[in-house]
């Protein structure tokens, strides 16, 4: 196959990415800005664009012929009308079609899809679950997201919403709500890094400085709590996964993913999802890692 080279983009709370990515999912060039989130819109536009001319320029100085091609990677949920919400961690992207955006500067096509996608096709393409045809890769940090692979494709369902697993209900009699929908009892109020936290206060954590590692770590009794707390949500969740799409594999990403609890994850899955289908199935971890949202993200040029 020739090797195609495109431009990468993941837009984070924290940092942008950018990178020149050729179609083996291999980094040739990569370098990180900050994306000052809680700045103005037109601030946050800018610091896209100077990563595009990053990578960009790096092209041009190495006569490195690209495909003429973006693809992007955000947060969120990326509504039909190419709209972002839920994007709560760069609130000046929220209701903003980040495309329509950038092509008044950038003049190439131009391809958007959220983290979770981008992880769950990196993976797929190059990583943990490649050669399965059926897999679903999960994010699981900050917030709780999934992308479904069904026959080596990109799921992404009537709406574009396939994946939004991390705010099914499982508990609406839940004492504490989700931190980005606002809803009581969700997978993601059990599970995501920020509310592992609040659900280490509200049990009475006196560790002022612990934070989701330390309490997934079960460094403590009351982390030990909320980490098993988290575990076994997390696992009804993913075997409301496995009833519903029948996955080989699914992959952990994220800010969690570098969990000690794969053995358990596995063992109480299997006991929530349909007898016919226990041990068929397996949950692992990552194999691109922090990167898996950027090569994602030109994956989406390659099709």
């Amino acid at each position: 196959m020739p090797e195609k080279i495109s431009i990468g983009i993941d837009i984070g709370g924290s940092f942008i990415k950018t990178a020149l990515i050729n179609n083996q999912g291999k980094i040739l060039f990569l370098k990180k800005i900050s994306t000052e989130a809680k700045k103005t819109k037109s601030k946050v536009l800018k610091n896209i664009i100077t990563a595009f001319e990053i990578s960009n320029n790096e092209a041009e100085k190495k006569h490195i012929k690209i495909n003429n091609k973006l693809g992007l990677c955000t947060p969120g949920f990326i509504l039909p009308n190419g709209k972002i919400t839920l994007i709560s961690n760069i609130p000046s992207l929220e209701e903003i079609n980040l495309v329509k955006e950038l092509k008044k500067n950038i003049k190439l096509k131009i391809y958007h899809e959220n983290d979770a996608n981008c992880f769950a096709l990196a993976e797929h393409k190059f990583g943990a679950t490649k050669n399965y045809k059926n897999s679903i890769g999960i994010i699981w940090g900050t917030g709780i997201g999934s992308g479904i692979i069904i026959n080596n494709q990109l799921y992404k369902g009537y709406k574009g919403s396939a994946g939004e697993f991390g705010h099914t209900i499982i508990n609406p009699e839940a004492p504490l709500k989700c931190n980005s929908c606002q809803r009581r009892g969700d997978i993601e109020s059990f599970c995501s890094a920020p509310n592992i936290i609040k659900y280490y206060k509200y049990f009475g954590g006196q560790n002022k400085k612990a934070d989701s590692i330390y309490i997934m770590n079960e460094s403590d009794p009351i982390a030990k709590k909320v980490s098993q707390q988290s575990i076994k949500y997390l696992s009804i969740g993913l075997a409301m996964l496995v009833n519903t799409l029948n996955p080989e594999k699914i992959v952990l990403g994220g800010g969690l993913s570098n969990s000690k609890h794969y053995k358990q994850l596995n063992k109480l899955t299997n006991q929530f999802v349909f007898p016919n289908i226990q041990n068929t199935f397996k949950i692992v971890k990552h194999q691109i890692g922090d990167y898996a949202g950027i090569v994602g993200a030109a994956t989406l040029t390659f099709k």
